[in-house]
């Protein structure tokens, strides 16, 4: 019994390894070709297939440009499937790990292929694609909003960080939604294959072959590959409790290359959180063609153990670094979830001088300020101006009010945990004697700063919002708003009387991707576009 099962074993591994020496199974990523048996397709979809199941490179690469050349001959669904899986496989030879570049191949229709890359000032340049990564299909309902059939493959492309000349790229380099196009033309027996990397969102139509063609695009896969990264409860709590050792290029982080046709949305995320939170949100809000026309993404990434009034800081140097090499003629949109929103506050109110100081030392204010030459971030962050950039401000459950949650039993024990760097707590040393008002033998954290018993918090709410502003708040769907809490947030804390709109979501503390709150966000973006001088969405109310 036992002899019988090993040869059968030993024959099906035999039988595999047969199979896989023969190339009968598939290697690429991309489907099959459609079958055509005959018409000037059939060697197209002959080539097409072989060079799917071919693991020889060069080999692979001239049957998928001989395919591609009988195929953009014609203008059909089939011509287009049998183009687009021989393009994809020749760029899952050439471009899938290494850079773009310029090759001859020799088909098997004996016609040499000269390739090349083609430049145009809507593309991506090469220049900034170091490889070009293959997509698998997602089919889901929010992939499919982000997804469309034409001619091209779509690719994700990723770009070698370089912080000297794009110095607001994620760490890893952008994730950039490509679609790769071909036309070819015949001169003198060779064939000058001509490839575009296209930027689909800009890009509709490109004329192939002789004619107008539609472009596919997934702009899914590229914003999903952005916003991946490491584990993101992981990072949240490293980032809580390690805030001596955090260290980013730059905390403010750019989605795409800056683009000055599109207006930046900054999103702000909040306690124990990373910009990982934002994925769904972007390509939610990316499903509205007038947004994705309009508007650009950017987020601020901070070590969210730190007090709040330095995180303010932080994103206050992002932006008017952002600002100071990027013009912004229509400002910018702040968005923040939680702690995220009392951050953006900041930006959008201003201190009043030495008011908000002021408020937070009382009668210590005097001495304090006599110190502040040896203490410039305790200077800078709590003396500043308002950021005249910050057009509109979106907050999602953000406890302006404090939260008693930041006075439970366990959360001082939380807070305990967390590490300060040096400058934090020599900020807070050069001060501390002769402060009688406050605590500072230790710096307060994040955590101390979300109590209702805040200095900063309460002195902040006494500064007027100084641009159009909107809250989204939830209620945990069980109908009792306006006497509700999201769970983490009453709604007599999060709610704001000078907002222009104000929408109760049934959800709890991360009503942020409920997609009624997107949708909402899809609403006020449109209603700013037209304040802002472009088109898309109705006249802004005079109030709420």
């Amino acid at each position: 019994m036992r002899g019988n099962f090993e040869h059968c074993l030993v024959r099906a591994v035999l039988l595999i390894a047969m199979a896989a020496a023969s190339g009968c199974a598939p290697i690429s990523k991309y489907p099959a070709p459609p079958r055509v048996r005959d018409g000037t397709l059939a060697p197209a979809s002959r080539w097409a297939a072989s060079a799917r199941r071919n693991l020889n490179e060069q080999e692979a690469s001239g049957k998928s440009l001989a395919a591609l050349r009988v195929a953009l001959a014609e203008n059909s669904p089939q011509a287009r499937d049998i183009a687009n899986i021989a393009l994809g496989r020749f760029v899952e030879s050439n471009f899938d790990g290494a850079s773009p570049h310029e090759a001859r191949f020799t088909g098997p229709d004996g016609v040499i292929y000269h390739v090349g890359i083609a430049t145009n000032p809507r593309d991506w340049s090469a220049s900034l694609l170091s490889r070009l990564a293959p997509i698998r299909p997602t089919r889901t309902r929010a992939a499919a909003l982000l997804q469309w059939s034409g001619w091209g493959v779509p690719v994700i492309g990723e770009s070698k960080p370089d912080h000297a000349a794009q110095p607001f790229e994620p760490r890893r380099g952008y994730r950039l939604p490509v679609t790769v196009a071909a036309d070819m033309h015949m001169r003198g027996g060779v064939c000058e294959t001509s490839i575009r990397f296209l930027n689909p969102e800009v890009t509709k139509s490109v004329r192939i072959g002789g004619h107008m063609r539609p472009v596919a695009a997934d702009l899914y896969a590229p914003k999903r590959a952005t916003f991946r990264g490491g584990n993101p409860l992981i990072l949240s709590l490293r980032w809580l409790f390690q805030v001596d050792r955090f260290s980013y290029p730059t905390r403010l982080i750019f989605m795409q290359p800056y683009d000055p046709n599109r207006i930046p949305v900054v999103l702000v995320h909040g306690l124990l959180s990373t910009p990982q939170m934002w994925g769904e949100v972007v390509n939610g809000l990316q499903a509205d063609p007038v947004i994705r026309k309009n508007f650009q993404f950017w987020a601020f990434f901070y070590p969210t153990g730190q007090p709040i009034p330095l995180s303010a800081l932080d994103l206050r140097k992002g932006l008017r670094a952002a600002e100071a090499r990027y013009p912004l003629p229509r400002g910018l949109v702040l968005v923040g979830h939680s702690m995220g929103g009392i951050i953006s506050r900041a930006q959008a109110s201003g201190s009043g001088g030495n008011a908000l100081f002021n408020d937070i030392f009382g009668k210590d204010a005097p001495r304090v300020a006599e110190r502040l030459p040896r203490a410039p971030l305790l200077r800078d962050s709590l003396i500043f101006e308002r950021d005249k950039n910050v057009r509109r401000a979106i907050f999602i459950c953000v406890p302006h009010q404090g939260s008693n949650m930041a006075l439970a039993g366990p959360a001082g024990f939380v807070a305990s945990l967390i590490r300060l760097p040096n400058n934090i707590v020599g900020a807070a040393a050069e001060v501390s004697d002769v402060v009688t008002t406050l605590d500072l033998r230790r710096p307060p954290t994040s955590i101390a700063g979300l109590s209702p018993q805040s200095a900063f918090l309460r002195a902040l709410n006494q500064r007027p919002i100084e641009t159009p502003h909107h809250t989204i708040l939830g209620d945990r769907g069980r109908g009792d708003s306006p006497n509700s809490s999201d769970g983490v947030v009453p709604y007599s804390s999060a709610h704001l009387a000078t907002a222009k709109s104000e929408l109760i979501v049934p959800a709890g503390h991360g009503a942020f991707r409920h997609p009624m709150a997107i949708a909402e966000m899809q609403r006020i973006l449109r209603q700013h576009l037209v304040s802002a001088g472009g088109a898309g969405g109705a006249r802004e109310p005079a109030g709420r």
